[in-house]
């Protein structure tokens, strides 16, 4: 994948969310969660 294209799946992961990935706390829930679903 290209640096650009993951930079904008970024942000549109943040934008969907409505919260920055740049927090610690954000990212560890979203892990938790795609855990909870079996996705890793």
């Amino acid at each position: 994948m290209h640096r650009h294209t993951l930079r904008y799946r970024m942000r549109r992961v943040e934008e969907l969310l409505g919260r920055s990935l740049d927090d610690a706390d954000v990212r560890m829930e979203l892990w938790l969660a795609l855990r909870a679903r079996g996705d890793r």
